[in-house]
């Protein structure tokens, strides 16, 4: 008769063999997991092979991207063809803003708006002496035009553009308020998630949905919600002190005697049908009318058409290729009267200058 240890049957785990058959189940299923997570990626980086940028620079797709806007840079960091500080004959306009100017998310640089404006100079008036020049630095407000103003007067332009979008009245800094509007991490640790971040597209996505997710749960407040708070009221201190930069930047070109214009971007975030943002437009204009400024809104130009079209792509709401075609139309159209005025005037003053120098050669 055999005998029982109390009544209970014998542990499985006790079992020989148990532990090596356990293990050998969880290595496979580990090669099997990284397997599907390593097709995963290299699909998703194929499947995205066309996306050049997001939102956030920092990401995967941005960083992977960043060697060919690089290789577009020229002699002064700018991304561009290379131009000279020196003046010549040529009506020389220069244009001053944020990453919509250096034309995030936008390949080759030929795509962008002040490329496309001197196309059309080129084909609508050939012959004219203009230069268009692109200085716009990703990440900057109005605190960075501000200090580094010198820079653009040293180019010597004949006419300053400065493309305003609506953070540039976001001067005060890193604020509690501001970041309640950042994205969460998908994982705590920071320097896990950053190289993640960096370099994987699967990680990228999954972070991308999260902030969406927590979007719509309400666990993240928007920006547009952060302006609407500190700059709704147009007599509040934030408004006040945007304003009053505003003034300062447009009063730096007056002291110096050169020309200036202002051209409004609309945030792409929803259809201008649903934009929310257009008192900061209204506080800009109301500046423009006060100093003399001719500025351009484009909120009208972009009406109508689906915000997500004008996007660079699915994951960068920065202006793509349809929305900086519609600028350079729209801003050409604007402008062209005074720019061509402009350069018939240079073009007369150079050529009566060169006589006189010849005539004292003589």
């Amino acid at each position: 008769m055999s005998q029982d240890s109390g009544g209970q049957g014998e542990n499985p785990s006790t079992r020989p063999g148990f532990f090596r058959r356990f293990f050998v189940a969880a290595f496979f299923m580990a090669i099997l997991l990284g397997t599907l997570l390593l097709l995963s990626e290299g699909g998703l980086r194929w499947y995205y092979r066309d996306v050049l940028s997001t939102a956030d620079s920092l990401s995967y797709f941005s960083q992977a991207s960043m060697p060919r806007f690089l290789a577009e840079r020229n002699a002064f960091k700018l991304r561009g063809p290379l131009f000279y500080q020196a003046a010549d004959k040529r009506y020389r306009i220069v244009v001053r803003g944020d990453s919509f100017t250096y034309g995030q998310g936008v390949f080759p640089a030929s795509q962008r708006f002040t490329e496309k404006i001197a196309n059309l100079f080129q084909r609508q008036a050939p012959g004219l002496p203009v230069e268009v020049i692109n200085a716009g630095v990703c990440g900057f407000n109005l605190n960075h035009h501000i200090r580094h103003a010198s820079f653009v007067s040293d180019i010597q332009p004949d006419f300053v553009l400065y493309q305003w979008y609506i953070n540039d009245m976001d001067t005060s800094g890193f604020t509690e308020a501001k970041f309640q509007t950042m994205p969460r991490p998908l994982i705590a640790n920071k320097k896990i998630h950053n190289f993640l971040f960096r370099h994987s597209a699967l990680y990228y996505l999954l972070q991308n949905r999260y902030g969406i997710l927590r979007n719509l749960l309400g666990k993240q407040r928007s920006y547009d919600d952060y302006l609407v708070e500190q700059f709704g009221d147009r007599q509040g201190k934030p408004a006040q002190r945007a304003r009053a930069e505003l003034e300062r930047f447009i009063h730096y070109f007056k002291d110096q005697k050169i020309p200036m214009g202002i051209v409004l971007f609309p945030s792409f975030s929803r259809d201008m049908s649903e934009y929310r943002l257009g008192f900061l437009h209204d506080s800009v204009l109301d500046v423009c009318r006060k100093e003399n400024i001719d500025c351009l809104d484009l909120r009208a130009t972009y009406a109508g058409v689906r915000h997500r079209d004008l996007w660079a792509n699915d994951f960068d709401p920065h202006p793509g290729v349809l929305a900086h075609d519609m600028a350079a139309q729209a801003i050409f159209a604007h402008y062209f009267p005074m720019w061509r005025r402009g350069a018939l005037q240079k073009e007369s003053r150079f050529s009566d200058e060169s006589t006189q120098q010849d005539s004292q050669h003589e």
